[in-house]
C-alpha cells in the first residue's frame, strides 16, 4: 500500500516537474517574443533611417546649376544661418566678381595720326568704323550695274526735214482715219551722232479720202504726225496738210517727195 502511495507522489511529482518546465518554457517564449518584435522594429528603422539619410547625401551631392555670383551667394546665405560665415561668403564673391572685371580684356582704339601732304600742310585723318550690315546692303543696292547702259541726253535743235512715199497711195484704196508710212530722205545728225537715221519710218493717217468713179471728183489728204528716231522714240513733225483733189482718182507716188517738213527742237536720251 505504502508502495502504491510513494508512486502516486513519484509520478505527481514528475507530472508538477513537467507542468513547471512546460510553464517555463511558455514564460521564456512569452518573454523573448516582444524583445524579437521590438528589435526587428529597431532593426527596420535603422534601415530606413540608413536610407533616408543616403538619400539626403546623395541630393546634397547632386550639382546644381549656379548661374551667376548672386544666385551662389544666396544659396549659401539660405544653407547656413551664421552672420560671420554670411559675411565671409559675401566678401568671397564680391572678391570674385572685382576679379572677373579686372580680367576682361580692353578694347583699344589707337586714335587715327594726322597725316601731311606737303611742308606746312597737315591733312587730318578721320578713323574709318566698320559699317552696320544695313549700311552695306544699302550700299550694295545702290550699286550702278556695270551691264546696265548709260544714257546721254541730246538737244537737238530744230530743223527741216524731206520725206517720200515708199508706195503708191491711191484715193480709191484708202480710207478715212488709215494709217500709213513713208520715210525719212536723209539722216539727222547731232554732231557726229545720229538722232534719226536714212530711212527712218514717218508715220501718217489720211485725213480723208474720196474715190473718183466714172469723172467724178477725188479726195486724197495725208496728215504728217513723226518720225522715229535711233531709239525707237517718236519724234513729232509739224506740216500742213498734204491734200489734192481732181475729176480722177488721186495717186501719192512711189518716190514723190515732201519738203520743208518742220522737225521742232526736242530732247533725246541715246548710249
Amino acid at each position: 500500500m505504502k508502495i502504491l502511495q510513494k508512486k502516486k507522489v513519484t509520478d505527481q511529482n514528475g507530472d508538477n516537474t513537467k507542468l513547471n518546465t512546460v510553464f517555463k518554457y511558455l514564460v521564456i517564449a512569452a518573454l523573448f517574443l516582444p524583445v524579437g518584435f521590438l528589435l526587428k522594429s529597431l532593426n527596420d528603422n535603422s534601415e530606413s533611417g540608413a536610407k533616408s539619410q543616403l538619400a539626403d547625401k546623395v541630393e546634397l551631392v547632386k550639382p546644381n546649376p549656379v548661374p551667376n555670383d548672386s544666385q551662389n551667394y544666396k544659396a549659401l546665405l539660405e544653407h547656413d544661418g551664421s552672420e560671420v560665415e554670411k559675411d565671409n561668403i559675401q566678401t568671397v564673391v564680391q572678391q570674385k566678381s572685382n576679379s572677373l572685371k579686372e580680367s576682361e580684356p580692353t578694347q583699344y582704339i589707337k586714335p587715327a595720326q594726322p597725316t601731311k601732304d606737303a611742308p606746312g600742310n597737315t591733312v587730318e585723318t578721320k578713323m574709318a568704323l566698320p559699317e552696320s550690315k544695313e549700311v552695306t546692303e544699302n550700299a550694295i543696292l545702290e550699286a550702278p550695274d556695270k551691264n546696265r547702259e548709260v544714257l546721254k541726253e541730246y538737244n537737238v535743235p530744230f530743223q527741216y526735214i524731206e520725206v517720200k512715199f515708199t508706195e503708191d497711195l491711191s484715193s480709191n484704196h484708202l480710207s478715212k482715219g488709215q494709217t500709213v508710212y513713208i520715210e525719212n530722205v536723209n539722216p539727222i545728225l547731232y554732231g557726229s551722232k545720229i538722232i534719226i537715221p536714212k530711212s527712218a519710218q514717218v508715220k501718217c493717217f489720211i485725213k480723208d479720202a474720196i474715190s473718183s468713179n466714172n469723172g467724178s471728183v477725188g479726195l486724197l489728204s495725208l496728215q504728217i504726225e513723226s518720225v522715229k528716231a535711233v531709239n525707237n522714240e517718236w519724234i513729232p513733225l509739224q506740216y500742213p496738210v498734204y491734200s489734192l483733189k481732181k475729176r480722177a482718182e488721186i495717186v501719192f507716188k512711189k518716190g514723190q517727195t515732201i519738203s520743208k517738213v518742220k522737225l521742232p527742237s526736242f530732247k533725246i536720251a541715246i548710249n
